[in-house]
């Protein structure tokens, strides 16, 4: 209809002017026009054409209307915020925050991380602006709970649950633990214990540190998110040293340099240093200059 009447409608009368049927037919061409764009094959309602002719993004089924910036936000602020307790990285903090924030119809998102502050801002289509922040007193390396967020994220921005919802798939992870406390005992005793052989100790000495370890496991148990971390590093220092000397003192251990080492290696911060290489080589300066603070004062 376009190339049949506009080449009819090229050809001008005398006057220099367009006949009045020319007219009538652009107008009827642009009623067709119009009425073709706002079709929907799934029957949807003309306003959705509507908004994609006006050029406003059409929302996603988990969009959420402007009033809900604040709750949104604080949605991917919980989910960042337990990234970062969990030892993840500056940017994967950031980009969960950002696209959940997405997900749900942000028009804009903005997001600054350090490894104890988070401050996000997100705009939503008509306008509504919110702006959050969240301090992080306490983190710690838990993988498990670390991938747990990461799914929830993933599932978030596929799913587009209500808030509600959401909030109970992180509550359900907060409380989640990957193995019993009984293996987090035999994990410690096993490593402080192979440790301290390697280091030139007799079996003795592993036994000994074996020991330690799980005292030190349980001394860990009851002061975490009790004490900041450095506090918490010099008290789990100075017990192992102590019990080392008692063990040598009362016959169990042999080598008391052997068994001392095997009980620091569990205080070794070898995951927060390659968490703090990777923020500086991801461009993340500030985060990884402080993490590599932490890492030289352990």
């Amino acid at each position: 209809d376009i190339i049949t009447h506009g080449k009819s409608c090229g050809k001008r009368k005398p006057g220099g002017g367009k006949n009045g049927d020319c007219r009538m037919t652009e107008m009827n061409l642009k009623d067709k026009i119009k009425a073709w764009r706002f079709a929907r094959p799934d029957g949807a309602a003309e306003t959705a054409g509507a908004a994609e002719v006006a050029g406003t993004p059409v929302q996603s089924p988990g969009a959420v209307s402007g009033e809900d910036a604040d709750k949104l936000l604080c949605l991917a602020l919980d989910v960042g915020e337990h990234i970062l307790r969990c030892g993840g990285e500056i940017q994967r903090a950031e980009n969960t925050v950002q696209r959940i924030c997405r997900a749900y119809g942000a028009a804009h998102v903005e997001v600054f991380a350090i490894t104890s502050l988070l401050l996000a801002a997100v705009r939503m289509p008509d306008g509504t602006y919110s702006s959050q922040l969240r301090r992080i007193y306490q983190s710690s390396n838990n993988l498990y709970r670390l991938e747990q967020f990461n799914g929830i994220s993933r599932r978030i921005c596929q799913e587009g649950p209500d808030f509600e919802e959401a909030q109970r798939w992180i509550a359900k992870a907060k409380r989640s633990k990957p193995y019993p406390d009984i293996l987090v005992f035999l994990g410690s005793a096993l490593a402080a214990g192979a440790c301290s052989v390697f280091f030139e100790g007799s079996l003795r000495d592993g036994l000994a540190a074996a020991l330690v370890g799980m005292i030190f496991a349980g001394l860990e148990s009851v002061t975490a998110g009790r004490i900041n971390r450095m506090a918490q590093t010099v008290l789990h220092s100075f017990v192992a040293g102590v019990l080392a000397y008692l063990s040598v003192a009362v016959g169990i251990g042999e080598n008391i340099g052997a068994e001392m080492i095997g009980t620091i290696m569990l205080l070794i911060p070898g995951l927060e240093l390659g968490n703090a290489l990777r923020d500086l080589l991801g461009s993340d300066l500030l985060a990884g200059s402080l993490r590599i603070v932490q890492v030289c004062l352990v």
